[in-house]
């Protein structure tokens, strides 16, 4: 059953001529110039092994970090910089003022910039 099936499968393929691109350039292209303006060039937007690398190591670093900071500036980093809540949302769950929220973030901004700064000094 499965190879009738592949059978019909490839037989309705050959008869449709289903439309296809050559990144290479168009057939039909008259001269090598012609042919060059209709070359696709496929690029690849995913980071390099390396960069893919460094950004896990760096992720992990701030990880570390992050937990390393006392309880109050922890949770109001995370439940700012992490959540994306606002200022509002986090007092209320922190049950602080926002202007302790906003100190609280300051504070541990501060902090991991200290505790990363070698970060900076390697780029």
């Amino acid at each position: 059953m499965f190879k009738i099936a592949n059978n019909h499968a490839i037989d309705h393929l050959r008869r449709a001529r289903l439309s296809t691109v050559s990144i290479h350039g168009s057939p039909h292209a008259v001269d090598a110039e012609r042919a060059e303006e209709t070359r696709i060039v496929l690029e690849s937007r995913d980071e390099s092994p390396e960069q893919e690398m460094l950004a896990l190591e760096l992720g992990g670093e701030i990880e570390q970090a992050i937990a390393r900071l006392r309880a109050e500036y922890r949770t109001a980093v995370i439940l700012r910089h992490i959540e994306n809540r606002p200022y509002e949302e986090i007092a209320e769950i922190m049950d602080v003022p926002i202007g302790t929220v906003k100190t609280f973030l300051h504070r541990a901004r501060a902090e991991l910039r200290e505790m990363l700064g070698h970060l900076r000094e390697d780029t």
